[in-house]
């Protein structure tokens, strides 16, 4: 596939994980699913309608890939302590601080 084959592509698949952002967990299941199986058309398929086939496989990617991320920046927040909580920090100083720059 030269340039010009994978602009498309990449094209698709940006948009698709921009869109992916405002879709729900059961839409990016689906997504990939039938992501699967254009492949497995996309693979028999002639060449132009290969290349429609594999662009439109990168933009179900994009929008499985947008969901799922969303989803899991939403878990990892409900996880967080609420804003009145009181947290306790602690840390190990493995190694002392390295003088690279001029002032340790």
């Amino acid at each position: 596939m030269g340039g010009r084959g994978a602009v498309p592509i990449a094209v698709t698949l940006w948009l698709g994980l921009a869109l992916g952002a405002r879709t729900g967990a059961g839409a990016a299941w689906v997504c990939l699913a039938v992501a699967l199986a254009l492949a497995w058309l996309a693979d028999r398929a002639p060449p132009r309608t290969g290349m429609v086939l594999v662009a439109t496989l990168a933009l179900l990617c994009g929008l499985a890939r947008g969901a799922a991320r969303t989803r899991r920046l939403e878990a990892e927040r409900a996880a967080l302590p609420a804003d009145d909580a009181f947290v306790h920090v602690v840390a190990v100083l493995a190694e002392p601080a390295r003088r690279e720059g001029d002032a340790p």
